[in-house]
């Protein structure tokens, strides 16, 4: 399910510290994954702000979000989420 149009654009500093990231050639937005278990998604709207989106599932009943700290599972995810948003930005969802 790996997608072909996401391109790793991860920074050297960011490989140190553990954090991935990757762009989005569809609707030009990058996916993190952080070593701290968070997964966000940042994009820019039309007045050129970064707006960052926190992807992780949140737990019904404290409401506080699930890190993932294994960096597979986190990478599997990003691509889930990935797929879905740029399925949406291509019509078909």
């Amino acid at each position: 399910m790996f997608t072909v149009y996401l391109n790793e654009i991860t920074s050297d500093s960011q490989l140190k510290r553990g954090n991935r990231s990757f762009m989005c050639n569809i609707n030009n937005v990058i996916y993190t994954s952080y070593s701290n278990g968070y997964i966000r998604r940042t994009c820019i709207n039309s007045k050129g702000k970064r707006i960052n989106y926190q992807l992780n599932r949140i737990l019904k009943k404290s409401g506080k979000r699930i890190m993932i700290y294994n960096e597979n599972i986190r990478f599997i995810e990003l691509i889930k989420f990935a797929n879905i948003y740029a399925q949406r930005a291509l019509g078909n969802i």
